[in-house]
């Protein structure tokens, strides 16, 4: 738990120590680095098309299109699967900031700024909890500098 601690901690200062920093090495040190973060990606909100994303990261342009318009209807989100990466994943929760969903042990985080999308995958022996964590923090980053 220490070490758990410890992580978030240094993701936090990273974050609210960074300037200009660019989104793919965002998702490299704050999602990734974690190690409870499969693959990830920074989608734009308004076209669906990825900005950035990690190399195991593989949507088709129709799931990302998919995901740009799930924070504007979440009520129809919570009713429909996600899918993603050819996976249909259950929706346990959606509003209007983030959206997350699950199969068996594995799953899918994401977070809504105003200019982006930003999802990450955990798989089986990571921690979901850890994923929404770094997830939700860079998001709350993204949003403090209006992206």
């Amino acid at each position: 738990k220490q070490l758990l601690y410890l992580e978030l901690h240094r993701i936090r200062t990273m974050a609210s120590n960074t300037t200009v920093i660019s989104l793919q090495r965002l998702l490299k040190d704050s999602l990734l680095s974690t190690k409870h973060v499969l693959s990830a990606a920074i989608v734009s909100r308004k076209s669906g098309q990825t900005v950035t994303h990690t190399p195991l990261f593989k949507a088709k342009d129709t799931e990302l299109e998919y995901l740009a318009n799930c924070f504007d209807s979440a009520a129809q989100t919570r009713e429909n699967a996600l899918l993603l990466n050819g996976t249909k994943y259950m929706v346990v929760r959606a509003d209007a900031a983030s959206v997350y969903a699950k199969l068996g042990k594995a799953g899918v985080i994401m977070a809504a700024t105003n200019t982006y999308i930003i999802v990450a995958l955990y798989v089986e022996g990571m921690h979901a909890s850890i994923c929404v964590e770094a997830v939700e923090l860079l998001a709350a980053y993204l949003r403090e500098k209006d992206k």
